[in-house]
This record gives structure tokens, C-alpha cells and sequence, in this order.
């Protein structure tokens, strides 16, 4: 790019920072004859301060930033390297029936098609969905292969006897949710675009360059309740841990230490809150330090994986004189010490605002998670 190419685009981004979207900034850039035959293919436009670091990247000379006032976007990526903008009226937490609803509002959308392929593991929640309520086969990838997913009849299931197939029609590759683009750019790489559509349920700013179709635009931070104990970013994630990996000790057994011992060896835990791949950053209970020896042991036999066990530090008649606030404090304390950590997960709502608003009040970054109400504080 030339010298002149690099101006229009300084003076004119800054009207691009509050709500980034690639789509929009490409049409501006494409509508000035200086930038008609510009190739951005090697431009990261995950955000604007990416696609200054790329313009700076794809230009000889040194950007004067104060000039067109703006900040060094390199420092500014360091800063905030997984931050998008917000998008008003974006949830932060979306729930299994948000993933139910964005399906229907997606096959809206979708034009007449031979098939879907759900991308796994998560894409075949919406797949199977958008296979049913479309009466089209499911497929899947195995080794980046299609593999037809089929039981009873050729198509699928029984019910698919009476499928009429069109091989014109094209074929639908689908995601939950598209961050950065990467998997779904991934997959179009190894399949390609001929007669194969591309759509993720739910989709960031960013995330829109690779799709074809979606049905929300997410704001980042988001969580999902399909894969909140079961991804990655659980590793910044802390725990409480009656009420989100086991039942809460029901109040006729706390008083009576012989059952209170034998109920929080013997419950069953909560399998679909077990982190299992990744692990959390701790386990934070109000449970009493002297029972952690059942503790750790229960947390072993169901494979529970952690870093870290925090239990309460005072005795039963100090915590119970008020237990929810004298809980939630110890929890948001125990918080301020883990390095690293991103979020709360508790099981009692009152607690979660309480947590919320001591962190809140002391500017220490934190969402806390309810599970029990599905909110977010």
C-alpha cells in the first residue's frame, strides 16, 4: 500500500471502533479508487486494532499513530487480546434453549439442501436439530472425511425411507458457535466451497467472515451452557462445589455430623459438571477444612480434574451465624488470590450477587455464574 492508500485508512477507522464489523469496514474499503485492487487476504481483521497491526505489517514506513490520533494498536492488542466490542443486547449466557431457538431461526434462513454436516462434537447439536426439522440426512467428519450418519434406511432413520435425494441441491456444514473463524476456515479449506454452504449457530463480529448463514451475533465474553464444564477456558474457571458438582446437603442431615459425613462421601455426583478435559482453576466450598480428607477422596473417585481446594477456614458456628454472607465473602477473598482466574460458578443465587458485588466493589474483574437460574452477575 502506498502512502496515500495508508492515510484514507487512518483518517476514516476510527468510526469503526465502537461496533467492528468486517463486512461493513471491507465495503469502505473497497469503495475508494486507491483501494479497489488492494488484496487483504493477509490482513487479520479479528478486530480493528488487528487490522492496523496488519496495515502497519504490510507497510515499509513507520505509522506516526498520535498523528491520526490513535494508539499503537500493538499495544493495544496486548491489552485486550481477547476482547471484542459489545453488541447491544447480546446475552452472556446462552442456554440450551437459546441453541433450540437459534436453530429454528436459523433453518428460516437456510435454502433447500441435500444434507448437513455438524461439525464435531458440538455442531452436531444444532446438525442433528436442523436434520430433523428439515427431513434431510445427517452427516459428520471423521478424519476431515463426510461420513453419512444412517441406521434404518439409506438417509437415516426409518422415517427416512421416503426421502427423495437431489444431488443439485448443496450441502450444509454447521457449528454451535464461530469465534475467530479458524474451525469453520479450517474445515472450508479441506472441503471447499463447491456446492457446500457454510453456517454456525451463533456467531462473533469476526467470526461472520468464513459463514455463509447464522442466526445471533455474540459480543464476547459469552457462555455456553452446552460446553461451560467441558471447554477450554474452564482452566480460568473456579467452582463451588455443593449444588454445581454434587446436590446441596439437604439442612435435616447438616446438624447431625454421622449422616452429614456419610452423605458428602456417598452423593452421586452431577455428571454433566464434572470437568473432566481441562480441569478447573480451583474448588472453592463453603465446606469446613476438617472434611477435607472425604472431600478430595469423593473429587477422586468420580475423576473430578482440579488445581486447587479451598475450604472454609472457621468453625460451623462462625460460618452459620450468617451462612450465605459469611460464604460468599470467604468465596470472593479466596477469589482475589487466585491468580489467573476469569470466573465464579455457585449454585446459590443470593451468594452469586453477593460475590459479584464484593468483587464488583473492590474493581476485581469477575463473572459469576449461576447455573441454578442460568444468570450471570
Amino acid at each position: 500500500m502506498n502512502k496515500r492508500q495508508v492515510e484514507l485508512v487512518l483518517t476514516n477507522i476510527r468510526k469503526f471502533y465502537q461496533e467492528w464489523d468486517y463486512e461493513s469496514f471491507l465495503v469502505f474499503l473497497r469503495r475508494y479508487k486507491y483501494l479497489k485492487e488492494t488484496d487483504f487476504s493477509s490482513f487479520n481483521f479479528k478486530s480493528p486494532d488487528h487490522f492496523l497491526s496488519s496495515l502497519q505489517d504490510n507497510y515499509d514506513e513507520d505509522i506516526h499513530w498520535n498523528k491520526y490520533g490513535l494508539i499503537n494498536p500493538a499495544k493495544r492488542i496486548s491489552q485486550r487480546e481477547h476482547t471484542f466490542y459489545d453488541i447491544e443486547g447480546s446475552k452472556t449466557f446462552i442456554t440450551n434453549n437459546d441453541l433450540i431457538e437459534g436453530v429454528e431461526d436459523l433453518c428460516t434462513k437456510l435454502p433447500k439442501l441435500k444434507g448437513v454436516v455438524g461439525i464435531p462434537r458440538s455442531g452436531l447439536l444444532p446438525a442433528s436439530l436442523v436434520s430433523n426439522y428439515l427431513s434431510i440426512p445427517l452427516y459428520s467428519l471423521t478424519n476431515d472425511s463426510i461420513v453419512k450418519l444412517y441406521c434404518r434406511s439409506d438417509n437415516g432413520g426409518g422415517r427416512m425411507h421416503n426421502y427423495i435425494h437431489d444431488e443439485s441441491l448443496p450441502l450444509l456444514v454447521l457449528d454451535d458457535t464461530c469465534f475467530s473463524g479458524h474451525e469453520i476456515g479450517r474445515v472450508k479449506n479441506i472441503l471447499g466451497e463447491n456446492n457446500i454452504l457454510y453456517a454456525c449457530v451463533f456467531t462473533t463480529n469476526p467470526g461472520k467472515t468464513n459463514l455463509d448463514f447464522y442466526s445471533k451475533t455474540l459480543s464476547y465474553p459469552h457462555i455456553l451452557e452446552w460446553n461451560l464444564f467441558d471447554a477450554e477456558p474452564l482452566k480460568n474457571g473456579v467452582m463451588d462445589m455443593d449444588g454445581v458438582l454434587c446436590n446441596e446437603v439437604p439442612l435435616e442431615v447438616c446438624d447431625d455430623e454421622d449422616k452429614y459425613i456419610d452423605y458428602i462421601t456417598s452423593v452421586e455426583p452431577i455428571m454433566k459438571h464434572i470437568p473432566r478435559l481441562f480441569g478447573c482453576r480451583a474448588i472453592c466450598t463453603g465446606r469446613l477444612e476438617k472434611y477435607r480428607g472425604v472431600t478430595e477422596k469423593w473429587l477422586d473417585r468420580h475423576g473430578v480434574k482440579y488445581q486447587q481446594l479451598i475450604m472454609y477456614q472457621g468453625t460451623r458456628e462462625e460460618r452459620d451465624r450468617n451462612h450465605i454472607v459469611n460464604v460468599a465473602k470467604y468465596k470472593a477473598e479466596s477469589y482475589k488470590k487466585l491468580e489467573g482466574s476469569k470466573f465464579f460458578i455457585e449454585s446459590c443465587d443470593r451468594q452469586s450477587v453477593y460475590i459479584s458485588n464484593i468483587l464488583k466493589a473492590d474493581q476485581v474483574p469477575c463473572y459469576v455464574i449461576c447455573p441454578t437460574t442460568k444468570k450471570v452477575y
